[in-house]
């Protein structure tokens, strides 16, 4: 069985439950403390820049990402630094504020 089939048809932001999907794909963040024997969690964009990013500092500096949602196709997506949409290169990028609500990871 490949990855890919392995994945749950449908996925939702660990953080806030919204579904994940096309328009606004999974961000997948390997919870394990650096063992590498953790859980593979499902954040959505704003989810993981604006609540899981602070979490390890060391591990993601929080000054390089942005949460995204491109002005062309509609992406929303997780920005590093690039500056681009992942989906269409376009690079007119909106910078998403944290969702309303959200909180810790449940």
């Amino acid at each position: 069985m490949s990855k890919k089939d392995s994945l749950p048809k449908t996925t939702s932001c660990v953080s806030c439950g919204d579904p994940l999907h096309d328009k606004e794909p999974p961000f997948f963040v390997q919870d394990d403390a650096g063992d590498g024997h953790g859980k593979q969690e499902a954040w959505c964009p704003q989810c993981f820049v604006w609540h899981r990013v602070p979490l390890e500092p060391l591990r993601f500096h929080p000054p390089s990402y942005m949460s995204v949602q491109c002005a062309r196709c509609g992406v929303k997506s997780v920005d590093s630094g690039a500056r681009t949409c992942l989906h269409c290169f376009s690079q007119e990028l909106v910078s998403l504020p944290p969702k309303p609500g959200a909180g810790a990871a449940r």
